[in-house]
């Protein structure tokens, strides 16, 4: 039966990516960070944790209509190319372009 031998090189590749993996884990995830990733990803609805998230990617402010299933249905202006917070992932139905300006 032979054995195989790692080679010193790859043994210190295997621990420097071990060690990267565990501290780049849940302490480098913020929530601001989080949102923000999620915000370069989508424009219009999108999730982020149990929130939902709208972001315009036009260059004018927008104001939306947010209906929900259990709460009750909201307006919300938007900034130009921003990402806004709707509400809870599990409430918001959808969301629909009102007009241009707010």
């Amino acid at each position: 039966m032979s054995r195989r031998r790692f080679s010193g090189k790859a043994m210190t590749a295997t621990a420097l990516t071990a060690i990267a993996l565990l501290t780049a884990g849940p302490a480098a995830a913020s929530a601001a960070t989080a949102v923000e990733r999620t915000a370069a990803m989508a424009c219009g609805l999108h999730r982020a944790g149990t929130q939902a998230l709208y972001t315009s990617c036009d260059d004018r402010n927008e104001w939306i209509f947010v209906t929900r299933i259990f709460g009750s249905n909201q307006y919300h202006c938007a900034g130009a190319r921003r990402t806004i917070d709707v509400g809870p992932w599990n409430d918001v139905f959808r969301v629909y372009h009102q007009h241009w300006g707010c």
